[in-house]
């Protein structure tokens, strides 16, 4: 027996964003075909059947995106339209938000143009006799509350059965993370035993680079006093300059004439004549007053004492002799 369909479906061309259950990077598709049971749609890759897709695609009227999760019930790779791939989605258990907003939505299109039960357009019906349409309004009912008991029980079962394949599968993903994830734990723990041992050595040239900075500070310190004290020579270089500029200066204007030139070369003349009487006088002082010591400590036997002769004259004679032979009695 060919087996009838009893939800609606309608064709909708629409953007989409889905992304797969071992991946959850959303990517664009488009949806060809919505019901309550599943949806028809493009990816951009193939994906096997049986493989779980989220599916997020916008809702006319409503500002939020209905977002529902199923499982790949057909995928043809052969039938490739363009860079799109035509799969069958096949709804899991949804909540009650949001199953009733799709439910909402159906409704609403179905009212708008001609409903499709089973991919057939219902047919007008023809006025009966009120009791031979009462029996068959009762057959209907029974016969349509049978199709819906029994096909809530193969929905469900079919929803175990999903249900248990999902279970499955994500059991085994998470064993499969959780051997890469002993893998990552075993590196980062050499990385943290290598940045223990960087640490370590960090520490230590923090040690050495703080006794740097130390040494650095005190040197700092002595450069900032010889700073000081070369501002202050550079001061008094700086006035020194300044009187040397006057003194020039001045000495400019006096030579701005040959009778002041004349005369500034003689008091030069002049000057260095004294500086030479005056040194030459010390010095004969210095003799005297020199003599005048030793001639008043007397030389005590001395000819040279302390480095200097005992004598009131600077210039002495010694003269050495042979020593004469001793004589034999």
């Amino acid at each position: 027996m060919q087996e009838r369909r009893t939800t609606i479906r309608i064709g909708r061309l629409s953007r989409a964003q889905y992304c797969p259950a071992d991946d959850l990077v959303p990517r664009d598709g488009r949806l060809t075909d919505l019901s309550e049971r599943g949806a028809g749609l493009l990816t951009q890759e193939t994906h096997r059947i049986g493989a779980r897709l989220t599916v997020t695609f916008p809702l006319p009227e409503e500002e939020e995106p209905l977002t529902a999760s199923g499982v790949v019930h057909w995928s043809d790779a052969r039938a490739r339209q363009g860079r799109w791939y035509p799969l069958g989605l096949e709804w899991l258990p949804m909540e009650e938000t949001a199953r009733h907003r799709l439910s909402t939505f159906l409704s609403r299109r179905t009212q708008e143009r001609p409903l499709e039960v089973s991919g057939k357009r219902i047919l007008s019906v023809t006025l009966q006799p009120v009791l031979r349409r009462t029996v068959l309004v009762l057959g209907v009912l029974l016969v349509a509350g049978f199709a819906v008991w029994v096909l809530s029980l193969s929905q469900r079962n079919l929803a175990l059965g999903e249900a248990l394949k999902q279970r499955t599968a994500i059991i085994r993903h998470i064993e499969q993370r959780e051997v890469v994830l002993e893998r990552e734990l075993t590196s980062a723990r050499a990385q943290l035993a290598s940045a223990s041992t960087t640490a370590a050595n960090v520490g230590a040239q923090a040690q050495e680079l703080e006794a740097e900075v130390g040494r650095l500070s005190g040197e700092v310190e002595r450069f900032q006093q010889s700073y000081v004290r070369l501002r202050e020579e550079r001061e008094q270089l700086i006035q020194r300059v300044l009187e040397l500029e006057q003194e020039r200066l001045r000495l400019a204007g006096r030579l701005s004439s040959i009778p002041d030139l004349r005369l500034a070369i003689r008091e030069a003349v002049e000057a260095r004549r004294l500086a030479q009487r005056q040194a030459r006088t010390q010095t004969v002082m210095a003799r005297v007053d020199a003599a005048r010591q030793f001639a008043a400590e007397g030389n005590r036997g001395y000819l040279v004492r302390n480095g200097r002769p005992t004598a009131g004259r600077s210039t002495m004679w010694i003269r050495v002799h042979e020593p004469e032979p001793l004589i034999q009695p």
